[in-house]
C-alpha cells in the first residue's frame, strides 16, 4: 500500500465511522423545525410539493428526526429527485432499526427498494490522477475510489468541476435524463499553467538524471502503519469521548423520565404523560448513540494497536512483503471496522 493510498483508506474511514455532533440542537432551532415540518405537511397535503421539500430539508436540517427525514425522502420522489429519496429512505430505515421501529425500518427499505431499478447514475472518468488533483460534482469532492463507478444520482443539469496545483481548472456541465441508465463524464488531462508549461516540456525532451536518496534521507519517516496507526487513534478516541458523553445525556434523560413516573406499573401525573413520552424517546436516542460511538471507538483503538505493531522496524521505509487495510463496516445497529492483510 503506498502512502497516498493509506490516506484515501483513512479518509473513507474517517467519513464513514466519524461520530455524530456531541452537542444537542438549540431549542430555538428545534421549534423553528417543528414549525417548519407543519407548513411542509400542509403544503404536501395540498399537492405542492416543491415548495414542501426545501421546507422539509431546511426542518431536517434544525430539528433532525426520522418522521421528518421519511416525509422528506417522500416529498423528494414526487418532484423527481429519485436519487436523494432513495438516498434518505436508507437512513430513515437504518435509524429506524437502530431505535427498535420495525414496521418504519421495513417501509423505508421496501420504498428504497422500489427507486434502486429506476435511479439515473453517473460515472466520472479520470484520465490522469496528477497529484492534488481534486475532482467536484456539484459542489462537492469526488473521492477517487469513485472515480469511473456509476454512481446514483438525481436526474437534470450537474457541473463536474477539476483543478490541480500547476494546471488550468476544467469544468463540464452533464445532463443526466430521469430513469434507469448511465451517463459517462470524463475529465481530462488538466493543463499545465502559462508560467510552467515551458519549463515542463523542455524537461520532458531532457529529463535529468536520477540519483538515489542520501543515506541519512531514507527511513525518516513514520511510515504508511504508524501514519495510520495515529490518525485511527485519533478517531477512536474521538467516538469514545462521543459515546461518554451521549451516555451521560442518556443517564440524565431517564433520570427525568424516572422522576416523572417511577414505574410503568404506576401511571404517570395528570399532563405528565407527553413530556416522560419525549424524555424516554430521547434517552433511546442517546443511549443508540452511545452505543455508536463506543463502537467506533474500540475499532479506532484496535486498529491503531494492530497497525503500529505491524509497522516495519524501519518506519520510514514500506514493506514489500505486506499490505494492510483498515475497512469499515456497516453493522446491524451500527458500524465498525475490520483490518484484512498479507505478509
Amino acid at each position: 500500500m503506498t502512502l497516498s493510498n493509506g490516506t484515501r483508506w483513512l479518509a473513507f474511514l474517517v467519513a464513514t465511522l466519524a461520530p455524530a455532533p456531541l452537542f444537542a440542537q438549540s431549542g430555538d432551532d428545534a421549534a423553528a423545525g417543528r414549525a417548519l415540518f407543519a407548513e411542509a405537511r400542509k403544503l404536501a397535503a395540498a399537492g405542492k410539493y416543491a415548495d414542501a421539500c426545501p421546507k422539509f430539508e431546511e426542518s431536517l436540517r434544525l430539528n433532525r428526526g426520522i418522521g421528518t427525514q421519511f416525509n422528506l425522502a417522500d416529498c423528494l420522489e414526487r418532484i423527481g429527485r429519485t436519487a436523494s429519496a432513495w438516498g434518505h429512505f436508507l437512513e430513515v430505515a437504518a435509524a429506524a432499526r437502530a431505535s427498535g421501529q420495525t414496521e418504519r425500518e421495513t417501509v423505508a427499505r421496501e420504498r428504497a427498494a422500489a427507486l434502486e431499478p429506476k435511479l439515473p447514475r453517473l460515472e466520472i472518468q479520470v484520465d490522469d490522477q496528477i497529484e492534488g488533483l481534486e475532482v467536484k460534482r456539484d459542489g462537492v469532492v469526488v473521492g477517487a475510489a469513485a472515480y469511473r463507478t456509476a454512481m446514483p444520482v438525481d436526474p437534470g443539469k450537474h457541473t463536474i468541476v477539476a483543478a490541480a496545483p500547476g494546471r488550468k481548472s476544467w469544468s463540464s456541465e452533464v445532463v443526466v435524463p430521469a430513469g434507469p441508465g448511465t451517463v459517462s463524464a470524463r475529465v481530462p488531462e488538466l493543463e499545465l499553467e502559462g508560467a510552467a508549461a515551458a519549463p515542463a516540456a523542455a524537461a520532458a525532451k531532457d529529463p535529468p538524471p536520477t540519483a538515489e536518496p542520501a543515506a541519512d534521507e531514507k527511513g525518516t519517516g513514520l511510515g504508511t502503519e504508524r501514519t495510520l496507526a495515529l490518525a485511527a487513534a485519533g478517531v477512536g478516541l474521538a467516538g469514545a469521548v462521543a459515546g461518554t458523553v451521549f451516555f451521560f445525556q442518556y443517564r440524565a434523560k431517564n433520570s427525568d423520565a424516572e422522576a416523572i413516573c417511577p414505574t410503568s406499573a404506576s401511571p404517570c401525573p395528570p399532563g405528565s404523560a407527553s413530556t416522560h413520552a419525549e424524555l424516554v424517546e430521547d434517552a433511546k436516542k442517546a443511549r443508540t448513540l452511545t452505543y455508536v460511538g463506543w463502537g467506533v471507538g474500540a475499532a479506532g483503538l484496535a486498529g491503531a494497536a494492530v497497525l503500529w505493531f505491524i509497522a516495519p522496524k524501519d518506519a520510514g521505509s514500506e514493506s514489500a512483503a505486506s499490505a494492510w487495510a483498515l475497512e469499515p463496516l456497516t453493522l446491524p445497529g451500527g458500524a465498525g471496522a475490520r483490518m484484512h492483510g498479507r505478509f
